[in-house]
């Protein structure tokens, strides 16, 4: 079981890391806008990996099938601890099977069936990312889609981890790693909400009035 955080900010995945709270990094391409961070994609992901050897998933910011696979590449040179994300098209599947074939970890983006997490595993991906809010946002329970995928891998020996992304909703943080979930992506934010709670507020305030009431300074004090 396991937490990325959902973030390009070092000092927010320090945080994460640091505090334990995270187990790894999952970075998309608009994190790694080279516009936004004023350094190239491949910089910043060497950046993050330095700071620990958690797990880090990269997804690619590119379509075409040629340039999902150079960008993979460069972006899997970062450090061995890097699994690079293409999302589950017919583009994307040639990229995973090369990437596969040389040896770089992979993970497919994009996955909302049970089917395509099979596929997925088939032609290489290591991971299979599953758009979790996306199916919820649209009506589908996607705790049935995480259970049936964690059945067909677990029946069949496939060696595939099953990434929930959740990254802006605490409810389905939960529900997502009872239904089977290896991984589940969050926000900052979304991991700061796991934390808190009214009632551990209500809690903390009534201990803090205890322990102000049983030390009053005494009067001769």
């Amino acid at each position: 079981m396991k937490i990325l955080i959902e973030s390009a900010a070092l000092d927010v995945i320090r945080w994460a890391l640091d505090s334990r709270l995270a187990d790894g990094v999952f970075v998309t391409p608009a994190a790694l806008d080279e516009d936004a961070f004023g350094v190239a994609p491949l910089a910043q992901v060497e950046s993050i990996t330095r700071l620990s050897s958690a797990p880090v998933i990269v997804v690619v910011g590119a379509i075409a099938a040629d340039d999902l696979h150079q960008n993979g590449r460069e972006l899997a040179r970062a450090s061995d601890t890097v699994a690079v994300a293409v999302p589950f098209v017919d583009d994307g599947i040639v990229a995973l099977q090369r990437l596969a074939v040389e040896g770089v970890r992979t993970a497919a983006t994009f996955v909302v069936t049970p089917a395509q997490a099979l596929l997925a595993a088939k032609v290489g991906a290591t991971q299979v990312c599953v758009a979790v809010e996306e199916l919820d946002a649209h009506g589908h329970d996607p705790s049935l889609t995480l259970r049936d995928i964690r059945k067909i891998f677990d029946r069949h020996g496939i060696e595939c981890e099953v990434v929930a992304v959740t990254t802006h909703s605490p409810r389905l943080v939960t529900a997502a790693f009872v239904a089977g979930a290896d991984s589940v992506v969050v926000s900052a934010p979304t991991l700061r909400a796991l934390m808190q709670h009214p009632l551990t507020d209500r809690a903390l305030d009534r201990l803090l009035g205890e322990v102000s009431r049983h030390h009053r300074p005494r009067p001769d004090e």
